[in-house]
């Protein structure tokens, strides 16, 4: 068998470099993604408690304390995921570990602090309309 012709490509017009910024590893553009993406869930979760805390003060009916609590729910877990970092440490003599929680973004839980606390009296009435609501059932039953 035969090789007849064999041309290299020379032309270097077909095939473009990728230029990586320096300093910009996968790691660290993936983290800015995230904690942008996080951002807007977080402000989204906020603007819904609010508006659903105006509603329940409106109506104080009882599905408006459940979605109230629902969208309080999310917002905690999205808080922890973002804010907080648990790190476990294992004992080399022992067969116990230490588990140690690292504060990741201290802005954010001082907004959740103060954001909790403005929320606290929407939170008490749903708290009180969910108690009362448990307690007719129970008289029904």
């Amino acid at each position: 068998m035969k090789i007849r012709e064999f041309k290299v490509l020379t032309e270097s017009s077909n095939i473009e470099a990728r230029k990586v910024k320096p300093g910009a590893s996968f790691h660290d553009s993936f983290n800015q993604i995230n904690r942008l993406k996080t951002k807007e869930e977080v402000d989204g979760y906020i603007n819904q408690i609010k508006d659903l805390g105006k509603q329940l003060v409106n109506t104080k009916g009882y599905s408006d304390v459940i979605r109230y609590k629902q969208v309080i729910q999310k917002y905690l877990k999205s808080v922890v995921n973002y804010a907080y970092e648990v790190d476990r440490k294992d004992s080399f003599w022992n067969n116990n570990y230490f588990r140690t929680v690292n504060v990741v973004n201290e802005k954010l839980e001082s907004l959740t602090r103060d954001f909790l606390s403005d929320e606290k009296e929407n939170i008490d009435i749903a708290s009180k309309i969910d108690d009362i609501n448990g307690l007719l059932i129970d008289l029904y039953m």
